[in-house]
């Protein structure tokens, strides 16, 4: 009995690992605030992707930034250019015509628990203006 336990907490734990996640929010509730010195304010975008690593620098898995929710094997897609292209693609999508005040931010660090596998996570965001 211990054993089918054992199994079962490991092929979980194992399950919970192999997951990378894209995903791309959209903020419209902008309470009439300005986003730009000029042009109506569509929304607020933010994308996250984040995967695991071996080493920091060769992916396992990862979210797709061309699918949101599914994930990729052994392709790099936790990466600025990524998600500029997702949230560029929302913005035309929601009607804008410029995308302003892009930031973004890329982390790295390894799972104490395994430790030649590193987490991933990289976002940006931006606002949406139609000019």
């Amino acid at each position: 009995m211990p054993a089918i336990i054992l199994k079962a907490v490991c092929i979980a734990v194992l399950f919970c690992m192999l997951n990378g996640c894209a995903e791309i929010h959209v903020a419209r509730n902008l309470n009439g605030q300005a986003l730009g010195e000029s042009g109506e304010p569509i929304a607020h975008v933010s994308a996250t992707n984040w995967g695991y690593y071996l080493l920091a620098y060769i992916p396992l898995v990862a979210g797709s930034t061309e699918n949101p929710g599914a994930i990729r094997f052994f392709s790099d897609t936790v990466e600025v250019d990524d998600l500029v292209t997702m949230v560029t693609r929302k913005s035309k999508e929601l009607g804008g015509t410029h995308t302003t005040d892009m930031s973004s931010s890329v982390l790295s660090w390894w799972v104490n628990t395994i430790p030649i596998l590193w987490l991933r996570e990289a976002q940006v965001s931006a606002n949406v203006l139609r000019k």
